[in-house]
């Protein structure tokens, strides 16, 4: 059974839908973990609106500490890419029909 035709634009659609939910959902987690690991105990008045700045896109917009990813986010990054990719071999490998799915999609 053949699979539907996928034109070009509705791969762009898709990725960049994707690429959209991922960027939004980071930026939120990052504020908030930034939030969250402020030196002072006390609740900042201003959390909310600093929370919800996040929806800002003017210049002045705060995104928490804008400090560099360090060797150590890196790895990470690179040890879940790496993780997800062992355990799609591994899927593969115990799932004929998925690898018969999945080179079909290819």
């Amino acid at each position: 059974d053949p699979l539907p035709e996928v034109t070009k634009l509705k791969v762009f659609t898709a990725c960049f839908g994707t690429s959209a939910f991922f960027l939004l959902t980071s930026g939120v987690v990052r504020q908030f973990a930034t939030a969250m690991a402020s030196p002072h105990p006390d609740p900042d008045p201003d959390g909310l609106a600093s929370a919800l700045s996040l929806f800002s896109f003017s210049p002045s917009a705060s995104w928490g500490d804008p400090s560099p990813l360090s060797v150590t986010d890196g790895a990470w990054v690179l040890g879940c890419a790496g993780a997800v990719t062992a355990a799609r071999g591994l899927l593969r490998r115990a799932s004929p029909a998925f690898a018969t799915a999945s080179e079909r999609s290819n």
